[in-house]
């Protein structure tokens, strides 16, 4: 639940996300419950007569509840639309996609993977996604089994199972893409990137998959071991989320899913970014994997430290910082175009 209102002394407000997108609702105090709207967008803020809304190719605007347009500035009318799209997942549960065309086609094409995991792409405006587009990149992105607002069976599904069934929605969704849009999608040039769980899941594809041109992991997790009471998220946290905390009978486990366990399997030319003040995973995670990969393979990597940077650098950290990452990240996609 987001924002509450009370309408009056019977009746409240308010607004929850449902597979993707914000929902508005009313609640009586005799438990009634109504739903008042369901489009496929974000809700940032209403009262009882207009709504703040987002959608993928608008950042914000002003509507009466009526859908008629108050505000909205001119300037957004140049944004991409995302499209949705859905894909089966192993349990045949459905699974929500996006796709972002870049304006030339056929074009190279960014698969992008939320963290959390226990978070969620929407159908709301993205500056990122609407960068990369700018830059000439398609970008997919998915919400695998663990993102929220699909129930909490689906949240659920990846504690104790890092790197199973969402590592196999996350390439299952890529491929339907790869599918429904093969007429402005350059397969030649394909590439994946994420950020601290997505950061985690980029690395444990390159270390099982090597179809990827580049890829780029940010603040990633490498080592669950090493991880076990260094992160400013608890340590209690392997437990509750991998069902494992850091014992002798379990340090085999946590190895099998450390991506730094694959290390020598790893073909796909890799960018590491990381803030050098992150506490939720220590610079210390990207370090280990620069060493793994250059002691055991010759493929080419390397990492670059942000400095005076926090985990959530890529969205509330320094502009300057913000802006050269995503450069970056567009030179090592770049040095490796076909």
């Amino acid at each position: 639940m987001h924002q509450l209102f009370w309408r009056n002394d019977t009746e409240i407000e308010f607004v929850a996300t449902y597979h993707g997108h914000n929902r508005l609702y009313r609640l009586t105090t005799d438990g009634i419950l109504t739903l008042l709207d369901d489009t496929q967008r974000a809700i940032l803020s209403f009262t009882s007569e207009a709504l703040i809304t987002s959608y993928t190719n608008i950042p914000s605007q002003i509507e009466t509840r009526h859908g008629d347009i108050l505000y909205r500035p001119d300037s957004q009318e140049a944004f991409v639309v995302a499209q949705k799209y859905q894909f089966a997942s192993e349990d045949g549960s459905m699974v929500d996609g996006w796709f972002m065309h870049a304006q030339r086609q056929p074009a190279p094409t960014l698969l992008y993977i939320h963290g959390g995991p226990h978070a969620a792409y929407a159908d709301a405006f993205f500056w990122e996604f609407q960068m990369w587009v700018s830059l000439g990149y398609n970008v997919v992105f998915t919400n695998p089994h663990g993102s929220t607002s699909y129930g909490q069976d689906f949240v659920k599904s990846v504690i104790g199972h890092y790197g199973e069934q969402d590592y196999r929605d996350v390439m299952t969704g890529f491929k339907a893409a790869l599918s429904k849009f093969s007429d402005v999608i350059d397969v030649r040039n394909v590439f994946v990137a994420g950020g601290s769980y997505g950061g985690y899941m980029t690395t444990w594809i390159i270390g099982h998959d090597q179809r990827f041109k580049a890829a780029v992991a940010q603040r990633p997790v490498i080592n669950w071991i090493s991880m076990f009471g260094t992160s400013d998220i608890g340590y209690d946290f392997s437990k509750a989320e991998l069902k494992l905390d850091l014992q002798d009978n379990n340090i085999s486990k946590l190895w099998a899913i450390s991506p730094l366990a694959y290390a020598k399997n790893v073909r796909t030319p890799i960018l590491l970014l990381h803030g050098e003040y992150d506490l939720r995973t220590p610079l210390g995670q990207s370090e280990e994997y620069f060493m793994a990969i250059k002691t055991q393979t010759d493929t080419p990597i390397e990492l670059v430290r942000l400095p005076e940077s926090f985990h959530g650098v890529s969205r509330n950290g320094r502009p300057n910082l913000r802006i050269a990452r995503l450069k970056v990240m567009d030179d090592w996609f770049s040095k490796f175009k076909n």
